[in-house]
């Protein structure tokens, strides 16, 4: 048996102290408006300085002054918050609330258990883990059969995740997903076997609808996130080397490289062009959007995609796969990559754009935009949050 000796249980101890009280650098607190003696504790993200960097900062936003109007004091802390410090657990906590339980909101279980809150809830932001994986799976293996692209996707998801997820998921009260028509994703949900709300991901008031001229070409905008692969640009740019139209596509500027390199794997490539990352209020966004009469989602797995929201928001048209995050609204095109050779893929896209008149796309694109404006706001998103209280 190991001895240990006062000397070496007061330096673990210190360690301990030292990693507890480091982690209140992730912390930030928000007053509640009534004193009603709530106390929330919401995992998510800090909220940035410049807001148009994500549209998560709208949300967290929204959620923390929609607790506060409750009357809820909030701790909010970042995602990279390991460890919750004593000071904070050893409080009476009514709610607690997190993102995802995988990926950026891997230690959500883990602060479940220590806060032991009276009410737990999930705000899921992407698919659950098993069904990621398994998308993420039957994607890479189409890739590397149709495409001959054997690279790993930058933001995978580790087994021991959806283990965690599919042993603790039972410990909470209720799990929010925006609406989707994913017959898949809605299945993967309901077999949980608990309370599901939906609520519905908000837009920029700064993004508006366009109006737009006949346009003597045709162009489409793909905007997305953090990994091409996982996002469907490796798709996109294929799809779009052998098209007549061209293809403009806003994503992370430290993506340039691996996006640059899919593009140039192609000769027929001049009417493809990466921008990198864009301000959707800005008015490099907004010319290119006026141009455009299209926007494209190829991504491998999605909840509801907010970059596609603000491209409908502007009057584009969405063409998206199926496992791209399908929602109730008329018009646009979905598409079934992983069941559809390249060629019937490409058909369908060029039957579908060439059959608009231009009153019939100004009709489309009028209603699309509305729909967004109508349903993805920051005021209507708060409405949908509070309802799940």
């Amino acid at each position: 048996m190991i001895e240990i000796t006062e000397e070496k249980k007061n330096i673990f101890l210190k360690v301990i102290h030292k990693i507890q009280n480091s982690q209140f650098r992730y912390i930030k607190k928000y007053k509640g408006n009534k004193r009603v003696n709530k106390l929330a504790v919401y995992y998510h993200k800090f909220i940035e300085k410049d807001l148009r960097r994500h549209s998560n900062n709208q949300e967290v936003m929204g959620i923390i002054k929609t607790l506060n109007d409750n009357g809820y004091d909030v701790y909010l802390l970042d995602k990279n918050c390991s460890f919750i410090p004593k000071r904070l657990s050893n409080k009476k906590i009514d709610l607690f609330i997190g993102i995802d339980g995988c990926g950026g909101g891997k230690y959500y279980f883990s602060h479940l258990e220590q806060l032991n809150a009276t009410r737990n809830f999930l705000l899921q932001t992407v698919q659950p883990p098993s069904l990621l994986r398994k998308r993420l799976e039957r994607r890479r293996i189409h890739r590397e059969k149709n495409l001959g692209i054997y690279e790993e996707y930058i933001r995978k998801i580790p087994y021991e995740e959806e283990v965690i997820f599919n042993k603790n998921i039972h410990k909470v009260d209720t799990l929010i997903f925006p609406n989707s028509t994913d017959e898949e994703l809605n299945n993967e949900l309901n077999n949980y076997g608990i309370n599901i709300k939906r609520v519905d991901w908000t837009t920029y008031k700064e993004v508006s609808a366009i109006e737009r001229k006949p346009l003597k070409e045709i162009e489409f905008i793909c905007m997305c996130g953090t990994d091409p692969f996982r996002k469907g640009i490796d798709y996109a740019i294929d799809f779009f080397s052998g098209l007549p139209y061209k293809l403009h596509i806003l994503a992370q500027l430290h993506d340039e490289k691996k996006i640059t390199e899919l593009i140039n794997r192609y000769e027929n490539n001049s009417n493809i062009k990466y921008w990198g990352f864009l301000d959707t209020a800005g008015p490099d966004f907004r010319k290119l959007a006026k141009k455009a009469m299209f926007c494209i989602n190829f991504s491998v797995t999605e909840g509801q995609p907010t970059a596609m929201l603000h491209l409908m928001k502007t009057g584009l048209i969405p063409i998206i796969d199926k496992d791209s995050g399908s929602f109730n609204y008329k018009y646009g095109l979905i598409l079934d990559i992983m069941n559809q050779s390249s060629e019937l893929t490409k058909k369908r896209i060029v039957e579908y754009v060439e059959n608009f008149s231009w009153e019939e796309y100004q009709k489309q694109s009028k209603y699309i935009s509305e729909f967004i404006i109508k349903n993805h706001n920051y005021e209507t998103f708060k409405k949908q949050f509070n309802d799940c209280l």
